[in-house]
């Protein structure tokens, strides 16, 4: 004879699975939050370099391995990739910072 499983151990089981699934999903969104953060920091520091920049030269710089060089801007560019047109000189570039792997 096949013992039965009692009904509250299935229950709970079941709302052992749900519980862990909910976490999953909550840490991914922390996760993603974070990131997005990440990315609108790195988006501030460059434009701050730029208009320091510009407020110290009278210039925009024509390429951001400038502000890393002489502004100090530092990001990890295995994660991040920084997309700076600058168009011209007294004109404040265009700047977007994508996480890499991510659609660019």
């Amino acid at each position: 004879m096949k013992k039965r499983i009692p009904a509250r151990h299935v229950l709970g089981i079941g709302c052992a699975i749900l519980a862990a699934a909910a976490a999953a999903v909550i840490v991914r969104h922390v996760d993603e939050r974070m990131q997005e953060q990440e990315r609108a920091m790195l988006y501030e520091q460059v434009r701050n370099a730029a208009i320091g920049c510009y407020a110290c030269e009278g210039r925009y710089p024509q390429e951001v391995e400038y502000l890393v060089e002489h502004y100090g801007l530092i990001y990890d560019e295995e994660r991040y990739s920084i997309l700076y047109d600058a168009f011209a000189s007294n004109i404040m570039p265009d700047i977007a910072v994508n996480i890499r792997g991510e659609d660019e």
